[in-house]
């Protein structure tokens, strides 16, 4: 809340996105977008190099709902397809289970 010149209070919600890359070693860049989506958003992943990649997608409440194994990849761009709204966590690790990175994704209905 801030007070603007004239004393009236304003207010406004904000939504606060977390996204770690965990293995910056291995990770040149990943890209989530849009976020919020309405369904649709885009993974564009680029790694250092070519690594065994599986995508893994849980509900705000850690059910597990998709896992999809990449193969081994440098460069990645594909759809996540979420029909539900809701509160989704991306997380991405290679084939030794090292996480590299997370986010959450938010869907909104159509």
């Amino acid at each position: 809340e801030v007070l603007d010149t004239n004393g009236c209070l304003i207010s406004d919600n904000i939504q606060l996105i977390a996204t770690q890359v965990l293995a910056a070693d291995m990770v040149e860049q990943i890209r989530l977008f849009p976020n919020p989506s309405r369904g649709e958003s885009l993974l564009e992943i680029k790694m250092r190099n070519r690594t065994e990649l599986e995508l893994r997608i849980y509900t705000e409440n850690g059910q597990l709902i998709q896992k999809t194994k990449l193969g081994r990849q440098q460069f990645f761009r594909g759809p996540i397809q979420l029909q539900q709204s809701g509160k989704y966590l991306i997380r991405l690790q290679d084939s030794k289970g090292r996480l590299l990175y997370t986010s959450w994704l938010f869907v909104t209905a159509h």
